[in-house]
């Protein structure tokens, strides 16, 4: 069997890649959506190959997080985008390692490569029990509504797996 190709969406620190891992799967991420900053240093510093990242000038790399609204923060609906050049540069190489696409809402499908697994796990504070119970309706604009961003993955790929999770 060949390796099972994963696209994580919503990746935080990457616990489904941690799952297939310690369930023996052969699996390659072909790629992961996260804005959140600290999210995509962590999911980096679990799952990172240490490969070398070419750097291109610090108004490249600004440019590369505001069109994926990298380190966007959508509960305050501003931007964490560090102001150092060694944290702003430290963010590119794990952002670049992770195969990052960035923010669902911005991403085509047709960009993406083929996957196998879908893995969701969208932010839930607007629908868990300890949430704010907002609701997740298409164009509500909570942050659980997002997952509606996924399906167009859904329909475009068509992955033999879709595996989703959430809280209580």
């Amino acid at each position: 069997m060949s390796k099972l190709k994963v696209f994580e969406a919503f990746a935080g620190v990457g616990s489904y890649t941690m799952a297939l891992r310690n369930l023996g799967i052969d699996f390659e991420v072909v790629g992961i959506s996260e804005v959140d900053r600290y999210a995509i240093l962590s999911h980096d510093a679990i799952h990172g190959d240490n490969r070398e990242i070419k750097i291109p000038s610090k108004e490249e790399m600004l440019k590369e997080f505001e069109e994926k609204h990298i380190a966007y923060n959508f509960s305050n609906g501003k931007s964490e985008i560090p102001r150092g050049l060694k944290d702003i540069t430290k963010l590119y190489k794990a952002h670049m390692r992770s195969k990052n696409y960035g923010d669902i809402q911005l991403i085509k499908p047709e960009d993406l490569p083929s996957m196998d697994l879908l893995t969701l796990s969208s932010p839930c504070k607007n629908i868990s029990a300890a949430g704010l119970m907002e609701g997740l309706e298409e164009g509500s604009g909570t942050q659980s509504s997002l997952i509606w961003s996924s399906f167009k993955i859904v329909e475009y790929h068509k992955p033999k797996y879709l595996l989703m999770e959430n809280v209580k």
